[in-house]
């Protein structure tokens, strides 16, 4: 672990996503509870990606490595669209149909 690493791990990307989760006015423990089981899932899945940092590349190879990075930016996207989309209709409440 190096100190570049968090920022990169834990961006704004990912803490405003789960802030603009958790900051419904209207939600469950159920749908708060969803969000932590996710993030920790995450971490774990993370925490165990490191460790077998040096066979996933071996196993992926170059083109796989480029391929998953392609695959992460486009849900990454699909996340911030999402994003755009719901704070407009919370800014204009007649968007939503």
């Amino acid at each position: 672990m190096f100190p570049l690493a968090i920022p990169i791990i834990t961006g704004p990307g990912a803490l405003t996503t789960i802030v603009a989760l958790m900051s419904k006015k209207n939600q469950t423990i159920l749908e708060s509870g969803l969000v932590i089981t996710a993030s920790i899932t995450v971490m774990l899945l993370t925490y165990c990606a490191m460790r077998a940092a040096r066979w996933l590349t071996k196993a992926f190879g170059p083109t796989g490595i480029n391929a998953v990075g392609r695959i992460m930016g486009v849900i990454v996207a699909a996340i911030a669209i999402q994003m755009i989309i719901s704070g407009a209709q919370e800014v204009f409440p007649g968007l939503n149909r």
